[in-house]
């Protein structure tokens, strides 16, 4: 027998190894489970930042626009990821086994999710500097800042108009760009990777610790993460969502979300 067949035959005996293992780790234990970790992982604070930066845009996209690209676009690319892993059996690092142009899906794939995870990683410490600003009796981002370069307004300010169509930021807005961020030019689509600030990197320490507990703790199955996340979130959105609804100018919010105009469907861009 040659050398490159014994190689060929030990890795596939390795590769059935490794498929018999996934068959019993990757499968889900319902329907009801699947669909919740289909959303969880479709809908993320990122999609929603995306869709807030493009109403803002002279394109006159609305929640309508929004829904139709995650039906037509979103979900079968999701569920074209899912079918792959399925298919294989195997991780993402296994896909150069499948195709020579699984090396770069492979790949890709996993740089994608490493700078994804980091990019979580500092919104989870921002969650936890927020919560324990919320311990000081005064909030400094509910009033704008006295040195502040750019135009604010808050609940003091005389604002009979819309403040933020007129190029006025709110005051917790410019108090994350320049208190907390410490850069007046920061923008929240643009990913930048360098001099992370310590204020930010001490709570993410504590956010993989834990992480790091719950699995220790018992919670050793990702989905179980996640259907743990999606039920807090759930929850958190059932007490905040009756409080949007009775503030002033509710009803004008939610009628400019589902405003379309049909001439806006005719253009490609």
């Amino acid at each position: 027998m040659s050398l490159s067949a014994s190689v060929t035959t030990v890795e596939s005996s390795r590769l059935r190894r490794v498929t018999a293992r996934s068959w019993t780790l990757y499968r889900f234990a319902s329907n009801l489970e699947y669909v919740i970790i289909t959303m969880g992982c479709t809908f993320t604070y990122h999609n929603l930042r995306g869709f807030v930066h493009v109403s803002d845009s002279e394109k006159e996209s609305s929640l309508i626009h929004y829904i139709l690209c995650y039906i037509l676009i979103g979900l079968p690319l999701n569920y074209l990821q899912i079918l792959m892993g399925q298919y294989s059996q195997l991780g993402a690092i296994f896909f150069k086994h499948m195709s020579p142009v699984g090396h770069g899906i492979g790949y890709a794939f996993l740089l994608n999710s490493f700078v994804w995870c980091c990019s979580y990683g500092m919104l989870m410490a921002d969650f936890l500097m927020y919560c324990l600003a919320c311990i000081d009796p005064e909030l400094k981002w509910m009033v704008c800042p006295a040195n502040s370069t750019q135009k604010c307004w808050d609940s003091k300010s005389d604002c009979m108009k819309d403040c933020i169509n007129e190029n006025v930021s709110i005051s917790a807005y410019v108090y994350w760009k320049e208190s907390y961020m410490q850069d007046p030019d920061f923008y929240p689509t643009h990913l930048t990777l360098g001099k992370p600030l310590f204020v930010r990197v001490v709570p993410l320490c504590i956010c993989w610790s834990l992480i790091f507990a719950l699995v220790s703790g018992g919670i050793n199955k990702y989905k179980d993460i996640i259907r743990t996340n999606f039920y807090i979130g759930s929850i958190f959105i059932l007490i905040l969502l009756p409080v949007c609804f009775v503030t002033e100018g509710a009803g004008k919010g939610v009628e400019w979300m589902f405003y379309v105009n049909p001439a806006s469907f005719l253009s490609v861009t």
